[in-house]
């Protein structure tokens, strides 16, 4: 009897044992935390596939390296920066405007250049004003530069104006196609190298003809007269795509140098003196340039400023 009840009761201890071990299943959160996972590896022995593999993988690794030297990615490279500094020749112009105040030029008091765009907008008896300094007619932004060529004068108190001997009047500037414009212009690397005035070419727009060329370290200089001439403007000319056709010096003009720097190659050292740079000029016709209204103050017959 003994013997028989140990045997039932491991009997029975083994079943509840078993049906523990039967309700852990196989997507269980503790089954998955103590589940270790290995990689297996299958070794295939085939020539073919083996020779196959390894030709794959030596004409990848010689595509890319034929890459990173053919295109010289192992070495720094970038787009360098670049500065332009224009200017006018100060002592040049009131030279100018000295021999022009002797001898006016022809759109001094000429009739001729008369212009009505309407009865609010009349550019009438157009004087010459001799006497000017550069900082009158010459503003200077980033990159540009813009000369005044024509201006009306009207006094913001007609009254107190009239007594003291000042009207209201319009004006030519004479002698700006005559002002040598000037610039300074530099190529800048990001690791310091600067390379200042190099060799220079221009060029008008739609052709490749070198019209003036500047050798490095030569400052670029052109007389504005020249300068229109390149683009095919003349401030004596006719603003025809303007209502009324009014003189260019009336209506102003707009001229734009485009300019690129090239000669610099990515698969060697950069070297200052190959860098060229070329500067391409034109014109907007039609347009009317100005920066609006200016104030500036004058002396009148009674000593004071109006």
């Amino acid at each position: 009897r003994e013997l028989t009840v140990r045997r039932l009761a491991a009997a029975m201890t083994f079943s509840r044992s078993w049906s523990k071990r039967t309700m852990i299943s196989s997507d269980s959160y503790w089954t998955k935390m103590c589940t270790y996972t290995t990689v297996k590896k299958a070794q295939i022995i085939d020539p073919k596939i083996a020779l196959s593999h390894k030709a794959v993988m030596i004409g990848i690794t010689a595509w890319i390296l034929t890459g990173v030297f053919r295109d010289f990615n192992y070495v720094l490279s970038e787009t360098p920066g670049t500065s332009v500094n224009p200017y006018i020749d100060q002592a040049g112009f009131y030279d100018q405007q000295t021999k022009l105040q002797a001898a006016p030029p022809w759109y001094c008091n000429n009739p001729k250049t008369d212009y009505n765009y309407s009865a609010t907008w009349r550019y009438e008896n157009n004087d010459c004003m001799f006497g000017l300094t550069l900082a009158d007619v010459m503003t200077k932004t980033e990159s540009a530069v813009f000369i005044t060529t024509y201006f009306q004068d009207t006094p913001s108190d007609a009254t107190s104006a009239a007594a003291a001997g000042l009207t209201a009047k319009n004006y030519f500037v004479p002698g700006v196609d005559q002002m040598m414009l000037l610039f300074d212009h530099s190529v800048i690397t990001s690791w310091g190298t600067k390379v200042t005035n190099p060799s220079f070419e221009v060029t008008s727009f739609g052709s490749d003809a070198v019209l003036k060329s500047y050798t490095r370290g030569q400052e670029v200089g052109i007389k504005l007269e020249d300068l229109l001439t390149m683009t095919g403007a003349n401030l004596d000319a006719e603003n025809v795509a303007s209502f009324g056709a009014p003189l260019y010096r009336i209506t102003g003009l707009h001229v734009q140098m485009s300019v690129q720097y090239g000669n610099m190659h990515a698969g060697e050292a950069f070297d200052p003196d190959d860098v060229r740079g070329r500067g391409t000029v034109r014109y907007s016709p039609g347009v009317w340039t100005s920066l609006g209204p200016k104030i500036v103050y004058k002396k009148g017959s009674d000593g004071e400023l109006h």
